[in-house]
């Protein structure tokens, strides 16, 4: 049985790697929530086919890159 969360927060610590975007991806179609922030992706570089990839098609996001292996951030909804 899913949960619908009304908020997704994730301090993710990096979706350079596939494996991590998969979970995410999973936790995300599994529980449904409306709105998601995922924080410290440490990505520097984002293109729509990887936020596919990580988040389905079914959300809008905005992002602000890390900085060096700092931060990073997408607030999905």
């Amino acid at each position: 049985m899913s949960t619908n969360f009304g908020c997704f927060l994730w301090n993710v610590h990096g979706l350079n790697d596939r494996a991590r975007r998969c979970v995410v991806r999973n936790l995300l179609a599994q529980h449904s929530p409306s709105f998601v922030c995922l924080q410290e992706t440490k990505l520097h570089d984002f293109c729509n086919s990887l936020a596919v990839e990580t988040l389905g098609s079914t959300f809008d996001y905005d992002y602000i890159p890390a900085v060096g292996v700092a931060g990073g951030s997408w607030w999905l909804g």
